[in-house]
């Protein structure tokens, strides 16, 4: 049975010093076994971990701040939680935030993200990932966040300096450049681009990196199989729905199609398949991101495949390099294409 000294009063919770004292080790060690902040024994780190549990006890973290002037909390801000690629991307961000001690706040770019920002000031949170369609937000309150000594990494294309936050980005140049390719290679000419965002996107690489690929190819006039929404969208499901409905209304002949992401493309399939195409047969279709729903689409879906889990585990390493070494970092992921029964052979006649 463990002495009195060690067991705290009933009306007061358990205290780092009654940790140190049931485990046999200082108040110190108790914090490094903690914090993971520094390499201990295993045989030390159990036995403070025993004594914790034992005696339930949590740590203080509001008094800690006042310390260290850190609140361990940190948040990633996401474009639209419709789309499964956020779970990936999620449980890779959150796996390496959790083992290094840090509490997440996972927030949508539904609401006005711009309040969002506002609050992060005002808890002082110690970090921000945030991967949201530049529109959502203003450059200058994200620009706010960063005068005030908020850590970011940003995910996309955006004009904020690489001096003061870290970037990831995917090549969406070279992916349409790869996806164009491949349908050329299964003998399509006539290709299609469905963009959910519209013209006046100054931070998309794909309308640009399509077009750049067309023209490679030899197609004189690409623009008139760009068919790009009127105003930036949330790129789902419906998005992909109306431009393939539009797409089909124009007229304009077609044998291939790329979408902004899966959903779209998802939205694309059922569009074309209730005017009466079939898929491959008629028209092939290619969407961005390997989401997991293109494996359960019938047919399932071919797709530019980003690695969103590696990516989020990623984005923390970079955070966490910032929030503690003051290093701002850039990463580049380049999609790969996974070929799966959405995409054929080009017909012998455009529709």
């Amino acid at each position: 049975m463990a002495d009195e000294q060690h067991v705290p009063k009933a009306d007061r919770p358990a205290t780092r010093k009654d940790v140190a004292r049931r485990a046999g080790v200082s108040s110190a060690t108790v914090s490094y076994a903690l914090n993971k902040t520094q390499k201990l024994p295993q045989e030390t780190v159990d036995r403070v971990l025993q004594a914790a549990a034992e005696l339930g006890y949590r740590p203080n973290f509001t008094a800690r701040s006042l310390v260290t002037r850190e609140t361990r909390q940190i948040a990633i801000v996401l474009n639209n939680l419709a789309n499964p690629i956020y779970a990936d991307l999620i449980r890779g961000f959150e796996d390496e935030a959790i083992s290094r001690g840090y509490f997440v706040a996972i927030c949508t770019g539904y609401k006005n993200i711009d309040d969002y920002f506002d609050s992060f000031a005002a808890r002082r949170v110690d970090g921000l990932f945030i991967e949201a369609l530049p529109f959502k937000f203003h450059l200058e309150k994200l620009q706010e966040l960063v005068d005030a000594g908020i850590r970011v990494v940003v995910f996309g294309n955006t004009s904020l300096d690489s001096r003061l936050v870290s970037h990831i980005e995917t090549d969406y140049f070279d992916a349409m450049s790869q996806a164009v390719e491949y349908l050329r290679r299964l003998g399509h000419r006539d290709i299609a681009y469905l963009s959910g965002l519209s013209r006046r996107h100054t931070f998309d690489q794909r309308v640009d990196g399509y077009l750049a690929a067309m023209r490679a190819a030899g197609t004189t006039s690409p623009d008139r199989l760009l068919i790009a929404s009127r105003v930036d969208t949330d790129t789902d499901v419906c998005d992909g729905v109306a431009l393939a409905e539009r797409l089909v209304r124009s007229g304009k002949s077609f044998t291939a199609v790329i979408c902004t992401n899966d959903l779209m493309a998802v939205g694309a399939l059922r569009a074309f398949k209730n005017a009466g195409f079939g898929v491959p047969a008629d028209v092939s279709i290619i969407g961005i991101d390997n989401a997991s729903v293109c494996e359960i689409t019938d047919p399932t879906m071919s797709t530019m495949a980003v690695p969103y889990t590696s990516v989020g585990s990623h984005a923390l390493q970079m955070l966490y390099n910032d929030m503690t070494k003051g290093l701002k970092s850039y990463l580049k992921n380049r999609a790969t294409l996974i070929e799966r029964q959405s995409t054929g052979p080009a017909p012998d006649r455009p529709v």
